[in-house]
């Protein structure tokens, strides 16, 4: 029973932190943000202190994706 009650509020709690967070989902239109003086002009470095092979150098090689895709800059 005790387990049964824990679950239940922990997936209460996850519900109320997921409604919130789309509810302060940023609404910025897209040709509000324009490029300033041609930035940028050459590629972007990024710099990871831990290896390739880890989660954290996977989630920075998809950040990287994500970011080539908006700037247009490898």
């Amino acid at each position: 029973m005790k387990k049964l009650l824990s679950f239940g509020v922990v997936a209460g709690v996850m519900l109320a932190v997921s409604g919130t967070a789309q509810a302060f989902e940023c609404k910025v239109k897209e040709s509000s943000m324009d490029k300033p003086g041609g930035f940028p002009e050459r590629a972007l470095t990024m710099i990871v202190p831990y290896g390739p092979a880890g989660g954290s150098g996977q989630v920075a090689a998809a950040m990287a994706e994500g970011v080539t895709g908006l700037t247009g800059v490898a």
